[in-house]
């Protein structure tokens, strides 16, 4: 039965043809009913393989010992395991962006879905700001110049007249 195989594909696969089965369920008409379901026999085979070959894909995962995120990931992996949302801290160079991932995949993840795995990080105009705090306002006013007008004056940089 096509219901049950379902459940064991990738998340994406598996929603979209599980609304695909569904619709085909409420359809009316035996002749488009069995087409219907015949082309959702064919996807869910092709799914499969893609399914098969995903496993087969998984690598072995190494940790380096130097890394004190390697030293903790019995405690991450708890972690990541029993809440939805884990904040990772550390050092720069301390194998957060590297090593999380690995354990994610040692758990299970990343093989229906996706791994997801953000990192907090400054526009280049922020940074640039940072750099020089008082230096941004005459590039702002020349590239915003053909759009808003030409300012004469900036939220930064004092004004001449008082």
């Amino acid at each position: 039965m096509l219901s049950e195989r379902i459940p064991a594909l990738a998340l994406q696969d598996a929603h979209r043809l599980g609304r695909r089965l569904d619709t085909v369920r409420r359809t009316r008409d035996p002749v488009a009913r069995a087409k219907a379901a015949a082309g959702i026999a064919a996807a869910v085979e092709t799914a499969e393989q893609r399914m098969a070959a995903r496993v087969a894909a998984v690598p072995t995962v190494r940790y380096p010992d130097a890394l004190p995120v390697s030293a903790r990931r019995d405690d991450i992996a708890a972690a990541i395991r029993d809440h939805q949302v884990v904040i990772v801290a550390g050092e720069t160079g301390s194998g957060k962006t590297t090593q999380i991932p690995k354990i994610c995949l040692e758990l299970g993840r990343g093989v229906r879905g996706l791994i997801g795995h953000t990192q907090p990080r400054s526009s280049r105009r922020a940074r640039w700001r940072r750099a020089s705090p008082r230096s941004w306002a005459p590039t702002w006013a020349t590239r915003w110049a053909g759009r808003c007008g030409s300012p004469t004056t900036s939220a930064r940089t004092p004004s001449s007249s008082s």
